[in-house]
């Protein structure tokens, strides 16, 4: 709450001048009259307000502006357009003011006191309407009826209508309007002949900027001025005293009635009047007299029927009596001498409306609507004849069974799907139908049909991305209320949580969304289902999926080498990426890889280079392979195979080719795969073909290669592990 609110609250309560805010005051009223009246009715409802509406009290000194000179100097401008205004609470020169500039006290300043021409009084705050209406709340009807008695003597009032500034100028004009005549009417009906004017300034003159709606209350009010005072009658003039004149007799009290926290009663004026002129009536509840409230024989039609010697008949009315309760009334006739006797007793019930029925709850379903309700807490002193349900918002009412004790429950079928409706009840008595429940909004709707889940394929993905479609694109509906969201289970069903999704750019419908940090190799049951404001909707079907990854790496590669074999031995990789390993690849360099397939954990390699190296081996599944794992260094010893003889050499192939005849040198257990051959010294050249394993082709076309009749050639053989024998003895033929 703000410090605003807070200031105004506390004024409240420790009578420091603010408007009254009417739903709090009840307390403060009550101590107020009973301090300032010298009439108090101390035991009797509504004595108090017969006190109040008696005091003819001229002192004004109670009329003062609640706000001193500095306070006053600290307020704003009425601004123009009080919307814009964005900073904190703040009161503007409006605050307790009519829209004239003339002072409106707070209207509990007034009770114990009668206001004169041009006075006026503001009535603010929490409790006065409910929310959004011109329903005056029973705290307010009460608290108005004990400010009727500061009005007795008013001819005409003006009541201004203001609102907070919150909805359009149109509406808050309407809204301050209908409030201001209710204000002034529940008064008048209190004061009769009473003539009302009302008027309507909406959200232009606010007492309150800034801040939020809740805390402006103080803008929700109704400022009354009285503007004419009813004609006095001359006192008639007192005769000659004499010297026996006493008491007058006891009146006759004739008829009582009370209704809607008014009690009228009427009585005949006392047979004798002690020997002087009767100068006033004073009515007692059981506590200390006050004058009467006089009211016209017209209001003789409120009182029961026959009314016999209706015209030479008294009224009188007292205010403020609680409905349901029941007042036992006196009278008593006043001379110069005295009070007489009292006359007889008579008692009467206040009946008023019944309250609103209580516990209203109103479900939505399928084509339906189910309200619940209970009685009043109040039936206003009459029996509850029924009761009346609205669907409309009150355009409409229609009887609502109720049988037996409640609380009762009522079903209306048919309803259309996807409409919302305003349901209220409200409850009939003697005296006619109470106020309603507030309106309570319901969506006729149910849950929505299951949406369409597609099944993943192979998911190489801790988070993988799902598509789904909604329930519409499925031949299903949404309920009658537009989804909301969705909702996913992994476990059947039994825990359920919202999840982000996106829209499909493929598909007008569609939507796609991930799973994140699934566990690869876990498998995964996967459903989903629409909500609306009904709740969740029926499950789609549900969809299974295994996410992998890469494997890790093996943990250890050990290598061991016999002459030009290398044995590997692979640690299988600890993690294997939620798919299964299907091969490990081999590299001696990291950069040239062999596929070994299926996957073995003992991996020959033969014909290895000589010397000193290691190997890098990495696992592989359908998703890919893991990083290497390198392996420890072998030593790689080298086979020399000897030296072959050169037989014979010629040139063959229409020039193309030079056939070296020769007899193999022992391989030693190499395995010799080739042979190359130099001429004259210069470089080695490969063999195109060995045929027979002793005579070796070489392509030299054009005798490009250097070759000629009567040219010395060497000749050597070659291992698959690149080891090359000794040259052999160069071999010359005579030139042709």
């Amino acid at each position: 709450m703000s410090s605003l609110n807070l200031h105004w609250r506390a004024a409240i309560a420790a009578g420091a001048g603010v408007a009254v805010v009417l739903s709090g005051a009840a307390t403060a009223t009550a101590s107020a009259t009973s301090a300032t009246s010298s009439h108090s009715l101390s035991a009797a409802p509504g004595a108090v307000l017969s006190s109040v509406t008696t005091r003819t009290d001229r002192d004004s000194s109670w009329f003062v502006d609640p706000r001193t000179p500095k306070q006053r100097r600290a307020q704003l401008a009425v601004p123009s357009r009080p919307e814009k205004y964005s900073g904190r609470l703040r009161e503007t020169r409006a605050v307790y003011r009519t829209r004239a500039g003339a002072l409106a006290v707070p209207m509990r300043w007034a009770l114990g006191h009668q206001l004169v021409r041009g006075q006026a009084l503001t009535l603010d705050g929490q409790g006065l309407f409910d929310g959004g209406s011109a329903v005056l709340t029973s705290q307010a009807r009460a608290q108005l009826r004990r400010a009727a008695g500061s009005l007795t003597n008013a001819a005409s009032l003006r009541c201004e209508g203001y609102a907070d500034y919150g909805s359009t100028n149109a509406d808050s004009r309407t809204l301050s309007k209908a409030r201001a005549k209710r204000v002034c009417a529940t008064i008048a009906a209190l004061n009769p002949g009473l003539a009302t004017t009302a008027v309507s300034y909406g959200s232009t003159r606010p007492a309150i900027v800034g801040g939020k709606p809740a805390q402006r209350d103080a803008n929700r009010r109704v400022v009354i001025q009285m503007t004419s005072t009813r004609p006095t009658k001359p006192t008639p003039p007192v005769g000659p005293n004499k010297p026996d004149a006493k008491v007058p007799g006891a009146p006759t009290l004739v008829d009582m009635t009370g209704y809607e926290g008014v009690v009228h009663y009427s009585f005949k004026a006392p047979t004798t009047d002690g020997g002087a002129p009767i100068t006033g009536y004073q009515v007692s509840t059981g506590g200390a007299w006050t004058s009467v409230n006089s009211a016209p024989a017209r209001r003789a039609t409120l009182l029961r029927e026959p009314c016999n010697d209706c015209e030479n008949l008294i009224y009188g009315y007292l205010t403020g009596v609680p409905d349901e309760s029941t007042v036992d009334l006196r009278v008593r006739a006043v001379n110069r001498i005295g009070a007489g006797a009292p006359s007889n007793t008579l008692s009467a019930t206040v009946i008023g409306l019944p309250s609103a029925p209580t516990g209203l709850t109103v479900t939505g379903d399928n084509h339906a609507i189910t309200t619940t309700f209970d009685a009043p807490t109040r039936t206003g002193g009459s029996p509850i004849y029924g009761y009346e349900i609205t669907y409309d918002g009150g355009q409409t009412w229609a009887p609502a069974p109720t049988t037996g004790a409640g609380p009762w429950t009522i079903t209306s079928g048919e309803r259309t799907n996807g409409t919302t409706y305003q349901v209220a009840v409200r409850a009939l008595n003697g005296r006619g139908y109470g106020p309603a429940t507030i309106a309570t909004e319901v969506l006729v709707a149910t849950v929505p049909d299951a949406p369409w889940l597609n099944q993943p394929v192979d998911v190489y993905d801790t988070d993988p991305v799902l598509t789904f479609t909604s329930p519409e694109l499925d031949e299903g509906t949404d309920g009658g209320s537009p989804i909301t969201g969705y909702e996913i289970t992994y476990d059947g069903g039994l825990t359920w949580s919202t999840f982000p999704y996106t829209a499909d750019p493929e598909q007008d419908g569609a939507f796609r969304f991930s799973l994140s940090d699934l566990t690869p190799g876990t498998t995964y049951k996967v459903t989903i289902r629409a909500v609306n404001a009904k709740g969740s909707g029926a499950m789609s079907k549900t969809r299974t999926l295994k996410p992998a990854v890469i494997p890790g790496a093996p943990p250890e590669v050990s290598a061991s080498a016999d002459g030009t074999t290398v044995t590997l031995s692979v640690a299988a990789p600890t993690f294997d990426g939620g798919n299964a390993i299907i091969a490990y690849e081999v590299s001696p360099d990291g950069l040239t890889w062999t596929r070994y397939e299926p996957a073995t954990t003992t991996i020959t390699l033969s014909n290895q280079p000589a010397g000193t190296r290691s190997y890098q081996v990495r696992a592989v599944n359908q998703v890919g392979h893991s990083a290497a794992t390198q392996s420890d260094s072998v030593t790689i010893t080298a086979v020399v195979p000897n030296a072959p003889t050169i037989n014979n050499y010629g040139y063959y192939g229409a020039g193309q080719q030079v056939a070296v005849s020769f007899t193999a040198g022992s391989t030693n257990g190499a395995n010799v795969n080739g042979y190359q051959m130099s001429v004259a010294g210069g470089p080695w050249l490969p063999s195109a073909s060995v045929i027979n394993g002793n005579q070796a082709m070489f392509d030299c076309p054009g005798m490009s290669c250097g070759w000629n009749y009567g040219s010395s050639v060497r000749l050597r053989a070659v291992t698959d592990a690149g080891v090359f024998s000794d040259p052999s003895v160069p071999y010359a033929s005579n030139p042709i």
